[in-house]
């Protein structure tokens, strides 16, 4: 049994410990689900953006100044789990098992 961790900021889905989950480091407020963050990913790709700032929208900024920006190995390890939860769910809708028609 997993232990929840909270919910995400902007789903407001529960996060547990089994799953990795991305924390801003400037609002305790802001955590953020593997689904949510891919989603913010993905997004910054799209727009051509070379960083991913905090999933929440908000320039946060340790600093007051220079916005966090999550790391590549973060972003990595984000994807790469989305990944696997993705072909999870997909195999499970099927009742676990590919048929071919």
């Amino acid at each position: 049994s997993s232990t929840v961790s909270g919910q995400c900021y902007k789903c407001r889905g529960l996060l547990c410990d089994r799953f990795p989950y991305v924390s801003c480091p400037v609002n305790s407020l802001h955590v953020f689900c593997v689904l949510c963050t891919a989603q913010t990913i993905y997004a910054t790709v799209d727009a051509r953006r070379s960083v991913t700032a905090c999933p929440s929208g908000n320039r946060c900024a340790p600093d007051g100044l220079t916005p966090w920006v999550m790391q590549d190995e973060e972003r990595k390890l984000v994807l790469k789990v989305y990944m696997i939860l993705h072909k999870l769910t997909a195999t499970e809708g099927d009742g676990g098992s590919r048929r071919e028609t």
